[in-house]
């Protein structure tokens, strides 16, 4: 169906005569316009069937279809301006401003970020958000859905973690991953390697001297093995911190303390070593030396006040005497180093004091 005008008077500008005559004719179902001398019409670009309009396509699937772009400068199937935002944010609105598209979801009308790629991304990579607000990926954060093995990082410096589900366990090894790889898997029940039935073992291997170092959290206890042997037994930790046995070679003594300036205020169970002496203070914050050798000694004096110096730091007191009647500790007397306090005064009392040092 065709339509078609001639000498159809209109009249150009504002009232008045001036008419011109149009011409033209048209397709079904397109929207017309003017052609470019202005006096005839023809067929836009714009198809509209009733149901669906579409942009240079006469088969539109949806309330408006817009056609595929190309290289061509210009040529985008749709360009939004950047302003300002609404106000009010409005449900289903459609917003850019600078650098950022925004939509606003039905549930409270809140208008949200669409986050753009900065890059193409890659498959196994991990995206992240660049300090632009857009997401990126690198070769070095890697994820693999297949066995659930995140990485971080590359070569000796890298992280692994696998996730583990049904009869497989969780691993997680800092550097180079060790083969055979169930070497260091850990958390969960098993025979074939180390693990426990609830805990976690964190292994990292140490290129420079081929060796692993394994870091287990069992049951809520603490268990340190440096090895490369008995990976089929699982940790029996028997205390809440357990430290394997050391061996001669140096550099794996199970533990190692370095020398260092005693507490000022000594305090209740600390274990101190200052390069030349070990030491351990009680709950009477009596810091004790751990020596070597030792010397058993009787000091006795007749005191009268309420202290009395012994000649030596005591490392232990035996007995305490009050003229030969056997005094009690904290009851009776306290002691902070080399010297005794006694709780009440004495007065030409002979006090003899066992202890070693």
């Amino acid at each position: 169906m065709g339509l078609k005008t001639e000498n159809f008077g209109w009249t150009s500008g504002g009232g008045g005569g001036g008419g011109f005559p149009i011409h033209g004719g048209g397709t079904l179902n397109y929207i017309a316009k003017f052609t470019p001398d202005g006096t005839h019409i023809g067929n836009s670009i714009l198809f509209d069937d009733g149901t669906n309009v579409g942009l240079a396509t006469i088969t539109p699937t949806a309330r408006l279809q817009l056609p595929a772009g190309t290289t061509v400068a210009n040529t985008a199937p749709l360009k939004l301006t950047s302003g300002a935002l609404n106000t009010i944010a409005e449900v289903g609105a459609i917003e850019f401003l600078t650098d950022k598209y925004y939509g606003t979801i039905t549930t409270g009308a809140q208008r949200v970020e669409i986050t753009l790629n900065n890059i193409a991304l890659t498959s196994t990579r991990v995206p992240f958000v660049t300090t632009n607000g857009r997401l990126t990926d690198i070769s070095a954060f890697t994820f693999v859905t297949t066995n659930s093995v995140l990485t971080l990082g590359t070569g000796a410096n890298k992280i692994t973690i696998q996730g583990g589900s049904g009869a497989a366990t969780s691993a997680m090894w800092m550097g180079v991953v060790p083969t055979p790889t169930n070497y260091s898997i850990a958390g969960g029940a098993g025979t074939t390697n180390i693990n426990a039935d609830s805990g976690m073992l964190i292994s990292f291997f140490d290129a420079a001297v081929n060796a692993i170092a394994d870091f287990a959290l069992v049951d809520i206890k603490i268990y340190t093995k440096t090895a490369f042997t008995n990976f089929g037994t699982p940790l029996t930790p028997t205390a809440l911190v357990h430290i394997d046995a050391g061996t001669a070679v140096a550099n794996t003594a199970p533990l190692k303390l370095t020398a260092g300036v005693n507490l000022t205020v000594p305090e209740e169970g600390a274990i101190e070593f200052d390069g030349t002496n070990l030491f351990y203070t009680t709950n009477t914050l009596t810091r004790l030396t751990i020596a070597t050798t030792t010397t058993n000694v009787s000091d006795n004096q007749t005191i009268t006040g309420t202290t009395m110096t012994l000649a030596n730091t005591p490392l232990f007191i035996y007995a305490v005497f009050k003229n030969g009647q056997q005094l009690n500790l904290t009851a009776d007397y306290t002691i902070v180093g080399a010297v005794i306090t006694f709780i009440n005064p004495l007065v030409a009392d002979v006090i003899t004091v066992v202890y070693q040092y």
